[in-house]
């Protein structure tokens, strides 16, 4: 009894906490959207108050550079205008003295270039005369240096004409004379093999013959001595 009397005094206790938990979960839960909610408007609101001051500033900072920017124009196109007449006048002072210098070189050169082209025409006849005596002189020089080397040539190939004919002379001389020695020894030596054949083959008939000789001779008394032999025995067989 006492345990199912403490069981029932839990279930009981233990609802009722539950539903403590759930009265404050919803009024927590409640506050917290009543807070954000108030959170929310009042961020909005800021936010709308930021937003105008912002647009309020940025109208005054453009305003500002709009009139600084109109100012700026003004001060530079007068100060361009300025700079453009000063050069539009240093231009014209310096074309009136460029066209003056112009004139000025083109006549002290136009006086130069004749001067120069004088003084260059009597060089180049100077030039001309000295390279023409100067080639004329070596044109002398060389005729007789080709007439020297053409003289010393000749002499030259003289010279060496007479000794090609003087060696080839000796050569064929000597050429000859070694022929003729080789004749000799080729005659000589031919006579000596073609005796020494004659008496190799002499020799060696002489020894064919002796030979034959013999051999004929032990035939015939081979044969002599066979045939007394046969006459013997056929005389004892009969």
């Amino acid at each position: 009894i006492q345990y199912v009397a403490a069981t029932k005094i839990q279930d009981q206790w233990r609802g009722f906490l539950a539903k403590e938990q759930y009265i404050q979960y919803v009024a927590a839960t409640k506050i917290q959207a009543q807070w954000r909610g108030f959170l929310a408007e009042e961020q909005f609101i800021q936010y709308v108050a930021a937003t105008k001051i912002q647009s309020i500033c940025r109208g005054l900072f453009a305003q500002e550079q709009l009139m600084q920017y109109k100012s700026a124009t003004k001060i530079q196109s007068r100060w361009r205008g300025f700079l453009a007449e000063e050069q539009y006048l240093l231009f014209m002072a310096g074309r009136k003295i460029q066209t003056w210098w112009r004139c000025h070189s083109l006549r002290k050169n136009y006086l130069h270039h004749t001067s120069a082209t004088k003084i260059q025409s009597k060089w180049r006849g100077f030039v001309v005369q000295e390279q023409y005596l100067l080639i004329k002189s070596v044109m002398k020089i060389q005729a007789l240096w080709r007439g020297f080397v053409a003289h010393e040539q000749y002499l030259f190939y003289k010279s060496s004409t007479k000794i090609q004919a003087k060696w080839r002379g000796f050569l064929a001389q000597e050429q000859y004379l070694l022929y003729k020695s080789a004749t000799k020894i080729q005659a000589r030596w031919r006579s000596f093999v073609a005796r020494e054949k004659y008496l190799f083959y002499n020799s060696a008939t002489k020894i064919q013959a002796q030979w034959r000789g013999f051999v004929a001779r032990d035939q015939y008394v081979l044969y002599n001595s066979a045939t007394k032999i046969q006459a013997q025995w056929r005389g004892f067989v009969a």
